[in-house]
């Protein structure tokens, strides 16, 4: 078969494409972990063995932990109390900033300060401020998640075509209309592309959170294994982080696609 011919099976077949390279990659991890002398990399089989283990354990090398089931749950529960706070408030406030200059004067500094410095770094206030528990967790998570939702959302609506909001005026179109009918729907892509990123923060947040302070949930399954040096299951862990994060983000993708298919 000819390079265009491979070229053109695989356009057809992206599905399969990424099957294949898959199956390529779990082969050499198990191939490279069974063969290599390092423990940091303990091959696939022995981390599934882990995988197993830790749904049902709940005790470690290193101490007494939950399962994985109970330690997602709790990760879970703050995960969605610090998301389901910052993605609606910060939506709402890059909104009021792309809409009035004075809001925009007034949080614009603020907002790019906080968005570019160390999140990590305001950790030991909000441990004094509000103890170990989760509260603290949420809060953690609102920071890592906010900023950038509210900095989508206010590009996305200031870069509306101005054509379009031209248009509509010429027709009459009152400036309710002009937001609900040109701007939230012209703005929709860099929105959810602000709600994905924040998402991938805020599981990075409860991660963190977790782990330098609270020692629960999946970030304290990560420390606990980490510190004893047990790979198999440290991988677990890891690899159900990355798997929750994925799932998330794919099902904020499927619903912009729902929203914009006008676009299509």
């Amino acid at each position: 078969m000819s390079g265009a011919s491979w070229g053109q099976a695989l356009s057809r077949h992206p599905g399969a494409v990424q099957i294949l390279v898959a199956f390529f990659l779990i082969l050499c991890w198990e191939a490279v972990g069974r063969t290599s002398r390092f423990a940091i990399l303990p091959p696939l089989s022995g981390i599934m063995q882990g995988w197993w283990n830790i749904l049902f354990t709940r005790r470690a090398a290193g101490g007494t932990i939950g399962t994985l089931p109970e330690n997602l749950l709790l990760s879970g529960q703050a995960l969605v109390a610090g998301g389901g706070l910052a993605l609606p408030s910060g939506i709402l406030l890059g909104t009021l900033m792309a809409r009035y200059r004075k809001v925009e004067y007034l949080f614009d500094f603020y907002i790019n300060a906080f968005m570019s410095a160390p999140t990590a770094a305001f950790i030991p206030i909000i441990v004094v401020l509000f103890g170990l528990g989760f509260t603290a967790r949420v809060v953690v998570i609102f920071l890592y998640s906010f900023f950038v939702v509210c900095v989508n959302t206010s590009t996305g609506i200031r870069h509306v075509d101005r054509s379009l909001v031209e248009m509509a005026r010429s027709f009459g179109a009152t400036e309710r209309q002009l937001f609900w009918k040109i701007m939230i729907p012209g703005a929709v892509p860099l929105i959810m592309a602000g709600i994905r990123l924040g998402i991938g923060r805020a599981v990075k947040g409860v991660i963190n959170a977790e782990a330098l302070f609270a020692i629960v949930g999946l970030g304290g399954m990560v420390m606990l294994y980490g510190n004893s040096f047990d790979m198999e299951k440290l991988y677990a862990v890891i690899f159900t982080i990355v798997a929750l994060a994925y799932v998330l983000m794919k099902s904020v993708h499927l619903i912009e696609k729902r929203l914009t298919r006008w676009q299509e």
